[in-house]
């Protein structure tokens, strides 16, 4: 009944986007889709439901085209070089032998290979076919920022086609550090955002040292948590003494270099 994500503050987004990697999320995105769109003409697109019969009819069309003559050569062609040395090399009348194939071609194992990139330039300006020019960024050539985002984003996806199906009753999405790597037009941006995604039916749990962050929060949502004397304490300006007239000359006073005061206050 709940469904949380957790995005660590060292996450490795690169390792995480690459195909076959063990918490790939665009593998779990695809793994929970019930129904994609394929273009019909210029504007309109057909709704097709993805239930388990039509992930295995879409695997078998994919298996049919890679299973002919010259791949089933090719792979048998491989299995000979390895099985010619490893019945020499192992003991007499053992028959060992290995057999070699191409990937199953189900649905999950299909999806696991989805390559992630990011176009260089936009498709629609008028560059030839045959130009010598990359189209587009592997994961491993874009910033630690860049990746932060399209791995949140990939998230965000995934949260936002559960909640439409109706997996789960309750969704929250935990966020740890989301500045690392951002520059701070991009921290004010993301932010933004993630304040949007009230209407998404998703609860975000953000914990930050950047004030950046703090000074575009509502000091309501804020949670200060501090150390003293060995003991955790927290405060909130939502159950302080300031009252409403108070809290609005804080917001209104607040910007970047004031907001740090958050980091430093001390209680008494």
């Amino acid at each position: 009944m709940i469904y949380f994500t957790y995005l660590a503050p060292l996450r490795n987004a690169e390792s995480e986007l690459k195909p076959y990697s063990k918490d790939n999320k665009i593998t779990s995105l695809f793994k929970d889709l019930t129904k994609y769109y394929v273009q019909n003409g210029a504007s309109d697109q057909i709704e097709k439901p993805l239930t388990k019969e039509s992930k295995n009819a879409l695997a078998s069309k994919l298996e049919s085209v890679i299973q002919d003559q010259e791949w089933s050569g090719l792979i048998k062609t491989g299995e000979k070089l390895v099985n010619e040395h490893l019945e020499k090399a192992d003991i007499s009348n053992k028959e060992s032998r290995i057999h070699l194939r191409l990937l199953e071609y189900k649905y999950d194992n299909i999806i696991k290979g989805v390559l992630t990139r990011k176009p260089v330039y936009n498709e629609s300006l008028l560059i030839g076919p045959n130009i010598g020019k990359q189209k587009y960024f592997d994961v491993s050539q874009n910033g630690l920022g860049e990746n932060n985002l399209i791995y949140a984003s990939t998230v965000l996806g995934d949260l936002k086609n559960r909640r439409e199906e109706k997996i789960e009753h309750y969704y929250a999405l935990l966020i740890e550090e989301p500045e690392a790597h951002l520059h701070p037009q991009k921290q004010n941006t993301f932010f933004n955002y993630l304040n949007n995604l009230k209407n998404l039916g998703v609860q975000v749990f953000i914990t930050s040292h950047s004030p950046t962050i703090t000074a575009k929060s509502d000091p309501d949502n804020l949670l200060i948590l501090q150390k003293q004397n060995n003991k955790i304490s927290s405060f909130t300006i939502k159950n302080s003494d300031l009252n409403q007239e108070n809290k609005n000359y804080l917001r209104k006073f607040l910007d970047v270099t004031k907001s740090q005061l958050f980091f430093q206050m001390e209680q008494y």
